[in-house]
């Protein structure tokens, strides 16, 4: 019982664990599939909208420095020659004039471009043109060094960052002709270029502002460390692409170009931090999966031990039963299963029918030896002896040996059958050849008084029956059948099939039964067979005709077909009396040993 219920919990446990592990290695790969993709368009949506947002600020510069350019006043005038006025005519009226002009465009540039903070306007004599003036923070290009890339650049636009968080600004020189006419600068609004909240919430993540190969800025460290690492992703940066991702060295990069060429924006991420949300997602669906594998191990173990304790009581109950035992078995049921139940009534039912076969095989037993002992008796009898030791001696002094010989050999085998135990059962043939020998002996007593009829179909001769079945009742004829008023008794023996049926009639020209004994005898069998089939004891008064109970063989073949097995007693139409049985040919007998 232990090894079915280890069997039970190994199948069970073995059948979830490779059922979770065919469910979650799909599922994890699926999802970490999925969650490496968001992180990694995270990073590049970063870089993406990083240098969107500088390519709209460097196209609104140049917008703004065209307008400028090209912009002029009701007098017909442009920002390029009051800049001019005011260089050449320092500390006149006209150049006071000038100034106002000049204040005026700023300021209707600043209030067209909303993203600009501040306006600012160096001259090369080093005026200052801006709304703050007195706010010396916002002159953040107001150095030598954005002077020079300025003028590197040669009228083209560079970007600035000054604080943290960063303060961004566009600066360019402003030519006319041949004439420098200074600087101008736009100080853009916060967040303007970079979505600081999205950057923050990638762990580690730093971004690059590169031009021309070079690192204009950083969020992270110097501007020499972040020139190194650029240098060191050479690669990526040089690519024509507009959007493009390298892994190497630990370090996850995605870097996006702007409109403007000479411009690119790149966001960088230690791979380890990157995917740290892929290996806590890991890490928790491998804890979840062990949990619910070692819960459900231990749910399959006591559910294993639940189902098979009652069959483990079964057995311990079926171990302690006897065939004698009648008392109703009492198997421990803790949890009301009706499976459970169902088989202790099962085992209940099959217990009392293994008791009652045993009874009715006892019996038949006991039945039987009864019969050849009766069967013995009788033909021990010293008138039956006689008789035929009789017929022999006559037929010796006769000098008729051959019939001397034929009665002396049928005489041997009908009481060498008569008297073997070996089978308490034996096919129809048998019991039809042990019949006619005991009709020919007892024809070479009566002669021609005596005359039989067999009439018995060959798809009946192997149907087992119970030994000394037909014979007994073939006597019965001949002892009450022969009397002075018959001149010859004929006994018929016939066996019919009737569909799905076998019948055996036997019967005689006799004077058949009278009404009260036929009454009496049927109702003696039937008190009979109701007692051996409630008491399985047989009564203690036998019901015997002519020397042999015919309350035995009945009772034989009842036990043998039990309710299949249907019996006859009366009188011929034709006159005589018979004794006829039915059985089912599809039932099959078991022998009895």
């Amino acid at each position: 019982m232990r090894s079915f219920r280890t069997k039970l919990f190994f199948v069970y446990s073995l059948t979830l664990i490779t059922l979770m592990l065919s469910i979650s290695f799909p599922m994890y790969f699926y999802f970490k599939n999925n969650i490496q993709q968001s992180i990694v368009t995270s990073v590049e949506q970063l870089s993406g909208s990083t240098a969107s947002n500088l390519s709209s600020q460097l196209n609104m510069f140049n917008n703004m420095t065209f307008q400028l350019y090209n912009s002029y006043d009701n007098s017909r005038s442009t920002l390029a020659e009051y800049l001019r006025i005011q260089r050449d005519m320092d500390n006149t009226n006209v150049a006071l004039q000038a100034r106002k002009s000049i204040d005026n465009f700023m300021m209707i540039s600043t209030n067209v471009y909303k993203s600009i903070d501040h306006l600012n306007l160096y001259t090369e004599n080093g005026v200052l043109f801006s709304k703050f003036e007195a706010e010396s923070s916002i002159r953040i290009s107001q150095t030598h060094e954005t002077s020079s890339e300025a003028d590197a650049a040669k009228g083209g636009a560079i970007l600035t960052s000054k604080g943290s968080p960063p303060t961004f600004s566009l600066m360019r020189k402003l030519q006319w002709g041949m004439f420098d006419l200074g600087y101008l600068e736009a100080v853009l609004k916060p967040n303007t270029l970079i979505d600081f909240e999205k950057s923050n919430a990638i762990a580690g993540s730093s971004i690059y502002i590169v031009h021309q190969g070079k690192v204009i800025y950083t969020s992270k460290g110097t501007l020499d460390e972040a020139n190194k690492t650029i240098d060191h992703l050479g690669q990526l940066t040089a690519r024509n692409s507009d959007t493009n991702t390298i892994q190497v060295n630990g370090l996850f990069a995605a870097t996006q170009r702007t409109e403007i060429p000479a411009f690119s924006v790149v966001t960088l991420v230690p791979e380890k931090q990157l995917f740290t949300p892929l290996r806590v997602f890991r890490n928790v669906m491998i804890l979840a999966v062990i949990l619910l594998i070692v819960i459900s191990v231990a749910f399959y173990y006591l559910l294993a031990k639940l189902l098979t304790r009652p069959i483990t009581s079964l057995k311990h109950v079926m171990d302690g039963v006897t065939i004698d035992d009648e008392q109703e078995l009492l198997i421990e049921n803790k949890y009301k299963m009706n499976e459970i139940e169902s088989l202790r009534r099962s085992f209940q039912k099959m217990n009392t029918r293994l008791k009652q076969s045993m009874d009715d095989k006892l019996h038949f037993r006991t039945l039987q030896l009864q019969s050849h002992f009766q069967t013995l008796q009788a033909q021990i009898n010293p008138h039956f002896l006689f008789n035929m030791l009789s017929v022999i001696t006559i037929m010796a002094d006769k000098k008729d040996s051959s019939s001397v010989a034929e009665i002396s050999r049928k005489l041997s085998q009908f009481m060498r059958y008569a008297i073997s135990t070996d089978s308490p059962t034996a096919p129809l043939q048998r019991e039809i050849i042990f019949s006619e020998n005991y009709l020919n002996l007892m024809k070479s007593r009566y002669m021609h008084r005596l005359d039989y009829n067999l009439d018995i179909p060959a798809d009946m001769i192997e149907l087992s029956f119970p030994k000394l079945t037909i014979q007994p009742i073939v006597e019965n004829c001949i002892h009450h059948g022969l009397h002075e008023e018959i001149q010859q008794l004929c006994i018929t023996i016939k066996g019919r099939v009737i569909f799905d049926r076998w019948e055996i009639e036997i019967r005689d020209n006799g004077k058949g039964f009278s009404e009260e004994m036929l009454r009496q005898l049927n109702h003696r069998i039937q008190d009979y067979m109701d007692h051996l089939e409630i008491h399985h004891t047989e009564p203690s008064q036998s019901l015997v005709l002519g020397g042999m109970g015919l309350i035995s063989t009945l009772a034989r073949l009842k036990l043998l077909y039990k309710n299949n097995f249907f019996y006859s007693i009366g009188n011929h139409s034709e006159g005589g009396a018979y004794v006829a049985f039915q059985g089912l040919l599809t039932t099959q007998q078991e022998e009895i040993t």
